[in-house]
């Protein structure tokens, strides 16, 4: 899931699996895409934490 910025300051979304992408235009779906990428960005642990957490889990094994 990749949000952008047109240089027009209208957001756009991008989407892509495996067999299949998508361009979203759509200002009430971009919008949602925005708010669960700013939730899944104030959730995700830093880079040290993630190194951190990696590290340990590896150990665990």
């Amino acid at each position: 899931m990749y949000p952008a910025e047109t240089a027009e300051h209208r957001w756009v979304g991008y989407v892509e699996a495996h067999d299949s992408s998508m361009l979203i235009t759509d200002p009430k779906t971009v919008s949602a895409m925005l708010q669960r990428y700013g939730r899944m960005r104030s959730q995700a642990l830093s880079r040290q934490d993630t190194t951190s957490l990696l590290e340990r889990m590896r150990g665990a094994l």
